[in-house]
This record gives structure tokens, sequence and C-alpha cells, in this order.
């Protein structure tokens, strides 16, 4: 019983922990000022890979799967 405790814990903490490291890449992303348009591709490019990362996360959280580490496997999905 205490194993599923710790389990339910672990699978909380790391939802929680994927959440605030999207929430902080997000906010160094828009935090960046560009100034050519290709900056601004490049920015806008990198907002949407992380939207499609938390996308992923978020659709293994819902089915309980791991939640995976943001590598180029990932991106590549």
């Amino acid at each position: 019983m205490k194993n599923q405790s710790n389990n339910a814990a672990t699978a909380a903490n790391n939802s929680n922990n994927w959440k605030n490291e999207v929430n902080e890449i997000r906010a160094r992303l828009e935090a960046i000022k560009t100034r050519s348009c290709w900056d601004r591709g490049v920015k806008g490019f990198a907002l949407d890979l992380l939207e499609s990362y938390e996308n992923i996360c978020e659709y293994c959280e819902d089915n309980g799967e791991p939640v995976t580490a943001p590598n180029q496997e990932t991106w590549g999905k």
C-alpha cells in the first residue's frame, strides 16, 4: 500500500515538473526581444515545438504513460 502512495506522489511530482519546465521555457522564449524576421521565425518555431511537447506530455499524463524527456526523438513524433 505504501508503494502505491509513493507511486501516486511521484506521478504528481512528475506532472508538476514538466509543467514547470514548460512554463519556464515559454517565459524565457517570450522574453526574447527579436529584431529580424529570421529571429521572429526562429522564436515562433521554438514556441510551436514547445506547444507540441506540451501536448505530448498531456497525452501521456491522460493515458497513464510516462512523460517523455524533451529530446530529438520526442520532437520527431
